[in-house]
């Protein structure tokens, strides 16, 4: 099951703990809990070939979403390539899915894209469906790192749906996806320093 978790970008909620004040010299802990759903496109054709992968992020403070695109070609000996990404955090209602995550939707957002080769922001609308394919899968892991007097933990429970996607990008169609998903998650961290 891919980890989309490992890419979430979103900020943490810090809270103290002084009861343990006396043992520790610092210690947090952060929590972040949401849904998201990601989603893969790859097509060939007469030598082009193009790749997109959007990723959707929502938890109590917002909305996150990436996009990104690359086309490649050859002509004659030579390769080329054009590429897009962009990043949008919103606090308006743009992401929704269902609790069984048997679906998700993403409402049109404006998205401001860097073009590589350019050196250009545009502008364009970006909305996609996602609807489940697949059975619920569910997972955790833990992870603790030690170094002197430092000590991290984090945690992860997860669960996920494969999912097929259609999106529109600046009018665009990219068609349905190659792969994708719907993810429920409840993410921990601990930062403690002796």
């Amino acid at each position: 099951m891919r980890k989309l978790l490992i890419l979430i970008i979103a900020t943490f909620v810090v809270f103290g703990f002084s009861a343990t004040a006396q043992a520790f010299e610092y210690k947090s802990m952060m929590r972040m809990n949401g849904v998201a759903a990601f989603a893969d496109w790859y097509s060939e054709d007469e030598g082009t070939s193009i790749y997109s992968y959007l990723q959707v992020v929502e938890t109590k403070s917002g909305t996150d979403v990436m996009f990104f695109t690359c086309t490649e070609w050859v002509e004659g000996d030579e390769n080329f390539s054009s590429c897009k990404d962009g990043y949008l955090f919103t606090t308006d209602d743009v992401f929704s899915v269902d609790k069984k995550l048997n679906t998700a939707t993403l409402s049109v957002a404006d998205l401001e894209l860097w073009d590589w080769n350019a050196g250009t922001f545009e502008f364009v609308t970006l909305e996609a469906v996602w609807n489940g394919t697949g059975d619920l899968m569910k997972g955790s892991f833990k992870v603790v790192d030690k170094f002197d007097n430092v000590t991290q933990k984090f945690s992860d429970r997860s669960t996920m749906r494969d999912a097929m996607a259609n999106a529109e990008v600046g009018g665009m169609d990219l068609g349905d996806s190659v792969y994708g998903g719907i993810a429920q998650f409840r993410d921990m961290e601990i930062f403690m320093v002796k």
